[in-house]
């Protein structure tokens, strides 16, 4: 009877579930995970600059390249896309049992903000689960729209992301010049030092304080979390909420094409 009941059980949950997702997913958070484990070991400057922490040059070095280029940002996003046909889904399902969708949906983007804040102040830094669920929230709004709407939605919205990103790399390549153009004042170099300290420069503080941080006693690493949870939480908002929105209505989208759950020709995924 055992072996029956697995069997029943195991038809019961393929049939209610998307195996092309759930493959995909674990794809996504196992690149992740690549990425992460630089930030779960060495100070976070290592994550953008191989010179800040953990060598730059042969193995070392090509080790963090390939990773920076071929997962960095394409795995998170291959996530993003996940979560909002995840999302998607669950809405549909809560519909179809008479449930009130909004409200399931609200439920569990509490709790995942919950854990995320709980991750972020007791664990590590670098969590970003408060982030999807505002992130998520508000994607809400856009599941009625149709495919090509929430194409062009999440377009507007990856712009908005680029835009962001180009400002502030226009502000860093202003900051460097006027720190190194002849006569250049003192506030003007001190504001490019701190700019290269927090991207771990030799010589800078920023490696040295994360590492002592992280040396120093549990309470002074839990206290230090809770001093920087808001402005931490409001710095990923503007520099990758609006990417992450515009790569869930994408997700969206590709559920309701079908795309995601194997429903298109071979055809259509080979172009």
């Amino acid at each position: 009877a055992r072996p029956a009941t697995r069997c029943h059980l195991g038809k019961e949950m393929t049939a209610n579930r998307y195996q092309s997702l759930d493959a995909l997913r674990g794809f996504a958070v196992m690149g992740i995970l690549l990425m992460n484990i630089i930030g779960f070991s060495m100070p976070m400057a290592a994550y953008v600059n191989p010179a800040a922490w953990g060598g730059s040059d042969g193995a070392d070095f090509w080790a963090w390249a390939i990773a920076f280029t071929v997962i960095d940002g394409k795995m998170r996003g291959l996530f993003s896309l996940l979560f909002g046909a995840s999302m998607l889904l669950v809405v549909e399902r809560a519909e179809a049992k008479g449930e009130d969708p909004t409200r399931v949906h609200m439920r569990r983007m509490f709790w995942l903000f919950l854990f995320g804040l709980i991750h972020f102040c007791l664990i590590w830094a670098g969590d970003i689960l408060a982030l999807y669920a505002l992130c998520g929230a508000f994607a809400l709004s856009l599941r009625s729209l149709s495919v090509r709407g929430l194409i062009w939605m999440g377009l507007a919205f990856m712009l908005l992301n680029m835009l962001f990103w180009s400002v502030t790399l226009l502000s860093v390549h202003d900051a460097r010049f006027a720190a190194t153009t002849i006569g250049a004042s003192a506030e003007a170099r001190a504001d490019f030092a701190a700019i290269l300290a927090e991207l771990g420069a030799s010589g800078g503080d920023g490696v040295r304080q994360d590492i002592a941080l992280h040396l120093g006693s549990y309470a002074e690493i839990v206290e230090s979390r809770l001093a920087d949870v808001l402005g931490g939480l409001v710095g990923q908002l503007i520099a990758y909420g609006p990417e992450t929105v515009g790569l869930m209505a994408w997700g969206m989208a590709l559920l309701k094409s079908g795309a995601l759950t194997g429903a298109l020709e071979q055809a259509r995924y080979l172009k």
